[in-house]
């Protein structure tokens, strides 16, 4: 009685411990087109924008640190560092370069527009 008990119980702890958890621990399926894809997102247009505003004076080792970037937050980081790398009085809390840089780049639509309404 004891030895069938003894065989039962050793039976049990080889399901139990052997058989089951390989079937748990088995993936649904091993075709790689079910497994799920990482996308990389499309960055906002504004981000869109700004590599494009700033595309004339971006250096080419910063345009393939941009293009590594994951996320709005190391956008908007690398954004901020990019413009403080040119700020010409980094004392100030206005960046000369930048405003300079804007205002620039603004103004062939300035002349542009001007010429068409005279």
């Amino acid at each position: 009685m004891l030895a069938h008990l003894a065989l039962r119980f050793l039976i049990f702890c080889a399901f139990v411990f052997i058989i089951i958890p390989p079937a748990f621990g088995q993936p649904a399926s091993r075709d790689p087109h079910d497994k799920p894809r990482k996308i990389k997102q499309e960055p906002p247009k504004a981000f869109k924008q700004w590599i494009e505003d700033v595309q004339p004076i971006i250096r080419p080792d910063e345009l393939e640190a941009w293009k590594r970037l994951q996320t709005d937050e190391e956008r908007e980081q690398f954004i901020a560092i990019f413009w403080n790398h040119r700020d010409t009085d980094p004392d100030t809390e206005e960046n000369e370069y930048r405003e300079a840089y804007y205002e620039r780049s603004l103004m062939p639509t300035n002349i542009s527009v001007r010429a068409f309404l005279e």
